[in-house]
């Protein structure tokens, strides 16, 4: 009698089991046809997720050649600050005008490259909307005064591999050093920066910081007036650059 209860008890077990098994499965099933007759009444479609796009891979510069630089495909933006003012930062881009890196032995050997002070441009600005109004002062004789200076220039003297403390080299990093002429005057700077071939072309990326004052830009400066209070204008300034630069076909 104990062995029969026992048998009926295990045979309710798996019957309760695969009818829950079954209705789980119906119910996950009408769950997705309504999904799916939703979407086609809205007229949408249901597609699978987007595969991730690939990732073009960075490659060591190497060989020896004249690279001429993309002036569309490269972007150069600007930032400055009100440093007595939270959060006040203003914004924008400025071109190049040309440029080109000589490669010998799988080494950047030297390079010029052009700045279009005339293209520069105030994008975001901390105030309100003053964009054009910024970008208008930034052009004139108060700051860069680009109708008397339309270019600057920055020519490489070094570029050195940047060496970890055990003696490696960081790949694709650099320490690159040079002369930079804005509104006649000459001052050497020095930044680190990330040089590879990428997809047939010899990219660069970098961010400078560059004291203003150095090159007479006055207007707001704590360098030269005293009276400023809140409107002083930091002297260092950053530039954020990514060169693009190509052989000759």
């Amino acid at each position: 009698m104990k062995n029969t209860v026992f048998i009926v008890v295990v045979l309710i077990i798996i019957l309760g089991g695969v009818w829950w098994y079954k209705s789980t499965r119906q119910r996950q099933s009408f769950v997705q046809e309504k999904v799916d007759s939703s979407a086609a009444l809205a007229g949408g479609t249901i597609t699978p997720a987007a595969e991730p796009a690939p990732t073009v891979k960075k490659n060591s510069i190497t060989g020896s050649g004249t690279y001429a630089v993309d002036t569309t495909a490269s972007v150069m933006k600007w930032e400055g600050r009100k440093p007595l003012l939270l959060n006040y930062v203003d914004t924008g881009i400025i071109g190049l005008k040309s440029g080109g890196l000589i490669l010998e032995d799988s080494r950047v050997k030297s390079g010029t490259f052009t700045v279009d002070m005339a293209s520069i441009k105030a994008e975001k600005s901390s105030n309100g909307d003053g964009e054009t109004l910024l970008t208008g002062h930034l052009k004139s004789d108060a700051f860069f005064d680009v109708e008397k200076f339309p270019e600057s220039v920055f020519t490489i003297t070094t570029v050195e591999p940047v060496v970890t403390k055990e003696g490696d080299y960081v790949p694709f990093r650099f320490q690159v050093t040079g002369d930079f002429t804005m509104k006649g005057i000459t001052n050497s700077i020095s930044f680190p920066a990330e040089i590879y071939e990428q997809d047939g072309a010899l990219k660069t990326h970098a961010l400078v910081s560059l004291d203003r004052s150095k090159w007479d830009v006055r207007f707001g400066s704590g360098s030269f007036f005293s009276d400023l209070g809140d409107k002083i204008i930091d002297d260092m300034f950053t530039v954020t650059f990514d060169v693009v630069a190509r052989q000759p076909a």
